[in-house]
């Protein structure tokens, strides 16, 4: 008899979390219930169910077949990139008008997942950008567009004092 409730259960576990995703509260929540359940159960009835990064902008639950790779499989987190600037005072401006390009081209490239440009409150010189993309390719693709290309030819012109970019996994991303 508790086999087939844990089916249904499992089945309502993985809707559930495939609606809560845009709420973070909620599908940690969530997912805390569903494997509290799958405890309950036995961890076997719900083997193969794993959370999904954002990156993969569907279902929040994927599941693996029988006999696959044993324990839950993770997808790859989304590659996050914090790159901080000094730029010379004269050249803020320009700056600002090329990053204005990219940020706007960034925003509408499908393997980007996010791309603030913030103003340091102290300095007005230093900025910070904070990139997500949804992989390694798609962080490669994005130094290929035209949009980028206005950060590239500001570069080349002159006016970075100093940069620094930190690349890291997004592992609690939203």
């Amino acid at each position: 008899a508790w086999r087939g409730d844990v089916v249904a259960i499992r089945r309502s576990c993985a809707t559930a979390l495939k609606y809560a995703s845009a709420v973070a509260y909620e599908t940690m929540v969530l997912r805390k219930l569903c494997f509290a359940l799958a405890v309950l159960a036995g961890a076997d009835a719900f083997a193969g169910m794993a959370p999904l990064s954002r990156a993969s902008r569907g279902s929040s639950w994927t599941t693996t077949p029988r006999g696959g790779a044993a324990g839950p499989m993770m997808a790859a987190a989304p590659l996050a990139m914090v790159v901080e600037v000094v730029i010379e005072e004269e050249r803020v401006e320009a700056f600002k008008a090329a990053l204005k390009i990219d940020v706007e081209g960034s925003r509408e490239e499908e393997g980007c997942l996010r791309f603030d440009l913030l103003q340091d409150n102290d300095d007005p010189n230093k900025f910070v950008f904070y990139e997500v993309y949804k992989d390694q390719a798609a962080a490669d693709f994005h130094k290929t567009t035209a949009h980028y290309a206005a950060w590239a030819d500001f570069k080349a012109e002159g006016g970075v004092v100093s940069q620094s970019v930190i690349k890291a996994a997004a592992i609690d991303f939203v």
